[in-house]
């Protein structure tokens, strides 16, 4: 299932993030001076992987090339940050260790999209979810089977995170993504079925009312004889 793919990728790009993280905050970063700055535009990933996780998951606008849109702004900030990652170790070094300098403002500028970022997609999920529920409850009298809580305590714990991350506290929000994980994956991943949002299927009252056009075929000569 394509959702599967989806959340297995955004757990690893998850991951790459948390080692980001431990590597700056343990201030081994000096060892691998390659790697400072592209932990920067990742946390404009995970909202878009949110979004289109749950669009994927209930088949919800299949126009697939359209998703890559939401990608753009970490794009974005990446090229904007290339003049940084072209400069040497010891450069790069030196404006970690002095709180960004030149690029302070710049910083302080992806914060604040960073902060729209996971606010809007949180409510887009949300919209898509009560969208797909609804469209359901219209179509079929029998929507017990349909199992959206997965998806609503992913959304919830997104949010969490998020507010987390705008108090500004970075050990208590990459604690809580570490939790995150290990619970997403236990329930997401472990448990059989709970991703799979399947049509529900139909009582058998409602079975016999639908035949198919050879079934009212033959129907119909009967009544003839």
């Amino acid at each position: 299932m394509m959702a599967d793919y989806l959340l297995a990728l955004w757990f690893f790009i998850i991951g790459i993030h948390l080692t980001l993280f431990y590597l700056n905050f343990s201030e081994n970063n000096i060892t691998t001076p390659y790697l400072l700055g592209l932990e920067i535009p990742l946390p404009l990933i995970h909202g878009p992987m949110l979004y289109v996780y749950v669009l994927t998951l209930t088949q919800q606008n299949n126009r697939r090339y359209l998703r890559i849109l939401h990608f753009i702004p970490p794009l974005v900030v990446y090229l904007i940050l290339w003049d940084f990652y072209l400069l040497s170790t010891k450069d790069k070094i030196l404006i970690y260790h002095n709180g960004g300098m030149r690029y302070q403002n710049i910083r302080e500028n992806i914060n604040i999209l960073i902060y729209i970022s996971g606010i809007t997609y949180i409510i887009l999920s949300i919209r898509s979810l009560k969208k797909y529920k609804n469209s359901i409850a219209k179509q079929y009298s029998n929507i017990e089977r349909i199992n959206l809580n997965w998806v609503y305590y992913l959304i919830f714990g997104i949010a969490v995170i998020w507010i987390l991350v705008i108090l500004k506290d970075d050990r208590i929000t990459f604690t809580s993504v570490v939790i995150f994980i290990l619970l997403a994956a236990y329930f997401g991943i472990t448990k059989a079925g709970i991703l799979n949002l399947a049509e529900p299927k139909i009582k058998d009252t409602e079975k016999d009312k639908i035949t198919s056009p050879i079934d009212n075929q033959k129907l119909n000569t009967r009544n003839r004889f």
